[in-house]
């Protein structure tokens, strides 16, 4: 595996106050942030820009307990964001949330092993009227086209037809992947 990005973004908000939920949250559960260590486990916070508070989030798997955190900091901030998700750079996702609240969720392949463990029981398909709602600035049509779940992607090449390898590489050409 190469690529693997987690970030949560939250939207004006400053970065002292994502900080301060954050430490209140892990308080409340008797832990406390870990503000040194290893590299391969640590959040980097970065100063908000443009409007956006940026955390990036280590490669842990702690998946359950990082959702609750970022609700609850949404919720005591009374803000919106994102969890937003990257494998490999050819697989993608998200969580919005506004006021601790999950509202959408968008998985890029609809497989068993993926959309279905990240957000169990939740359509994963996005909802592109409800960002444009959230964010008038942008455009329904233009969201709706990048929330596009391609179920033949991930899989093996020996799996697909004929028609769907032609589709699959038209594909790569088109958004100019390596092959």
């Amino acid at each position: 595996m190469g690529l693997k990005l987690r970030l949560n973004l939250y939207y004006q908000v400053e970065a002292r106050a994502v900080y301060g939920a954050y430490k209140g949250f892990y308080a409340s559960i008797g832990k406390n942030l870990v503000e040194s260590g290893d590299d391969l486990f640590k959040f980097i916070l970065f100063e908000k820009d443009q409007d956006w508070t940026v955390l990036w989030l280590d490669g842990g798997w702690e998946w359950s307990v990082r959702r609750e955190a970022q609700l609850e900091v949404s919720r005591r901030l009374n803000c919106i964001g994102f969890l937003i998700f990257v494998y490999d750079g050819d697989y993608w996702g998200y969580e919005f949330f506004e006021s601790g609240k999950a509202l959408d969720h968008f998985v890029q392949v609809e497989e068993p092993n993926d959309g279905t463990v990240w957000f169990p029981d939740r359509s994963c398909e996005g909802d592109p009227e409800l960002l444009a709602i959230a964010f008038p600035h942008l455009e329904e049509k233009d969201l709706a086209a990048d929330l596009v779940r391609n179920p033949v992607y991930m899989r093996k090449q020996s799996e697909l037809t004929d028609e769907e390898c032609k589709d699959r590489w038209a594909e790569r050409r088109r958004l100019d992947v390596p092959a």
